[in-house]
């Protein structure tokens, strides 16, 4: 019989950076052993081991492998990764919806999703109003424009990468309000953006009167928020209703001015991505594996690869239709 270690040790030797053969049934069976750490006999020990299984994207495939804690009563928690392909800005803002609420109904666990958009858009924050926007000209560019069901500033979603978090609204990580949860979810990204070489800053709290000047997302950093080199890196949004935590966020790599034509507003020096604060920089997929890995690691979360249920894909079609593709909703502000 094969010895499952030294499938386990070619395992350890690949990533999403790097394209695999196809895994085999014998090698997917050594996988649990190493997936889900004992628990530790020491109370005051925390264990590393490796979390790993096949995931592909963009065409890639190859293994993501996370180190987590094991915390101090007990395992690590069972969350849900889900890593979706490009999609149409409703889709993806029903998307987050509809698997908000199937963690609400508790019909599936804590979930980590990432993805990105095509054709490219412009998301308002749920109080912003849409008059900021110059709608012809996002039309003549081929550009959508939504509203999300967080607030926060506008945001141009083109070259980047959004993950989204939900959560049951009694999770101990969404605890003492929205800051305090910000903090906590953060240290996973933090953790992520380190594995790359990049330091990252923690913005500090203040009153919310002082909240970001302006129309657009990053265009300043509020409390809180990740930055890097003196720009914002992370922005974030959350929001809460019947019982769930809903936060998600953009990691620009790049910036396109375009968005400040879209506001109506002058065009300032050019904003760094994450192509010119790392180099050189990340793939999508190795960005997605050190933020998986970050969060799995600081947050003690075992992150199982999954799909939209049949049920979340019924939803989010009905939420397309009657929400996020809806002229209403967009124009409800």
């Amino acid at each position: 019989m094969r010895d499952p270690s030294a499938s386990t040790e070619r395992f350890l030797s690949v990533s999403l950076r790097r394209p695999t053969p196809a895994i085999s049934v014998r090698e997917r069976r050594a996988l649990p052993a190493h997936r889900y750490p004992r628990r530790d006999s020491n109370a005051r020990t925390r264990l590393r081991r490796p979390v790993l299984y096949p995931l592909s994207y963009g065409g890639m495939r190859g293994i993501l492998i996370a180190r987590a804690a094991s915390h101090t009563l007990g395992g690590m928690e069972p969350w849900r990764l889900l890593v979706s392909p490009a999609d149409r800005a409703a889709r993806n803002l029903a998307a987050d919806h509809a698997v908000a609420e199937s963690v609400r109904d508790g019909a599936a666990p804590p979930t980590l999703r990432f993805y990105t958009w095509r054709p490219p858009a412009l998301s308002l924050g749920r109080g912003q109003p849409l008059a900021l926007v110059d709608r012809d000209l996002a039309r003549r560019r081929g550009i959508d424009v939504v509203r999300r069901p967080t607030g926060g500033q506008a945001i141009l979603h083109d070259d980047e990468l959004t993950y989204a978090v939900m959560l049951p609204a009694g999770h101990p990580l969404a605890a003492g309000g929205v800051l305090a949860s910000y903090q906590r979810l953060h240290r996973g990204f933090v953790q992520g953006f380190a594995a790359l070489g990049l330091r990252v800053d923690r913005g500090v709290e203040r009153p919310a009167s002082a909240a970001a000047a302006g129309p657009l997302c990053f265009a300043a950093t509020g409390a809180h928020e990740l930055s890097a080199a003196g720009v914002k890196l992370l922005g974030s949004a959350q929001t809460r209703v019947d019982g769930v935590l809903l936060q998600h966020g953009s990691v620009p790599f790049r910036h396109d001015p375009a968005v400040f034509d879209l506001l109506r507003q002058p065009r300032p020096a050019p904003l760094p991505g994450l192509r010119q604060l790392l180099s050189p920089a990340p793939t999508v997929g190795a960005l997605i594996e050190a933020l998986a890995a970050g969060v799995a690691d600081a947050l003690g979360a075992a992150l199982r690869p999954g799909a939209l249920s049949a049920a979340e894909r019924r939803r989010r079609d009905v939420l397309v239709r009657v929400r996020y593709a809806c002229g209403a909703w967009t124009a409800r502000r």
